[in-house]
């Protein structure tokens, strides 16, 4: 390999061109893939952080974290009206859609951790610009942290609701029209 070579073996144009493409590349790349390219060549890796930053961390961006998160919310919210409506189709439905809001959550904050490994290994690259990034990756766990918990009490909530059993009227509670004295 001479000296004027990338890693790997490749033309320093073969590394340009890959840097101009990460932009669009970091969205089709599995996490591997992602880390790999980024350990290997630097300037691949500044464009892939400012992508990762841009694309996932920025308040702005349909694509990030934020925007993800309050869609989220959005679905807590109907499954929270869903189970106060105690019916047993209902609170089905809102079981259902807190086991995805679950799910969701875990993998958002798998995400964060991958870009938390990324900015440690390769955050050097952009400078100055780590600390926005660093922030908004702060910012983006806190919220990713708290509606976990918030899906964790509603589940919480339902599975204390479903143990006491059904609900009955109040009215039929104060004339006693159960009792069998």
């Amino acid at each position: 390999m001479s000296g004027d070579e990338g890693s790997e073996g490749q033309s320093p144009e073969g590394a340009n061109m890959i840097a101009r493409l990460a932009p669009q590349l970091v969205p089709w790349l599995q996490w591997p893939e992602i880390r790999r390219v980024s350990l290997t060549q630097r300037h691949v890796a500044h464009e892939v952080v400012m992508t990762v930053y841009q694309r996932y961390l920025t308040k702005t961006a349909p694509t990030s974290i934020s925007a993800r998160l309050d869609k989220l919310g959005m679905r807590l919210n109907c499954a929270q009206a869903a189970q106060s409506k105690g019916s047993p189709d209902a609170t089905a439905m809102a079981s259902g859609g807190l086991l995805v809001l679950e799910q969701s959550a875990f993998v958002l904050a798998q995400n964060c951790e991958n870009y938390a490994d990324l900015f440690e290994h390769v955050g050097f690259t952009i400078g100055d610009e780590l600390d926005p990034g660093c922030t908004a990756l702060l910012d983006c766990i806190e919220r990713i942290t708290s509606f976990r918990d918030a899906v964790i009490r509603l589940r919480e909530h339902a599975r204390a609701q479903h143990e006491a059993g059904p609900r009955m009227s109040s009215r039929v509670q104060r004339t006693g029209a159960w009792d069998d004295d």
